[in-house]
């Protein structure tokens, strides 16, 4: 899917709703950009509830990220559960 189709089917949601997902995106990208050697901003936790509510309950959500260049990966951490993110 291209930029400009995912752009299309945001619209197809509520405008407050695209808005605050393009919000978030964009925050993200930001962030990465003025801290590219910050690896825990290329880390974004499935289960995080800003992430989950604002983006991923979009259908196009999850491939805004993989746009960016975010893949979904599982990573393990001894000292909690396995954890799904976009890495």
């Amino acid at each position: 899917m291209t930029f400009e189709e995912i752009i299309e089917k945001l619209g197809e949601n509520p405008i407050e709703q695209s808005k605050e997902t393009v919000r978030i995106i964009l925050k993200i990208a930001e962030n990465i950009i003025a801290h590219p050697n910050d690896d825990k901003l290329r880390q974004l936790k499935k289960s995080n509830e800003t992430i989950a509510k604002k983006i991923l309950c979009l259908t196009v959500g999850p491939l805004c990220l993989k746009l960016m260049g975010f893949e979904e990966v599982l990573i393990y951490n001894p000292f909690q559960h396995k954890n799904l993110y976009y890495v």
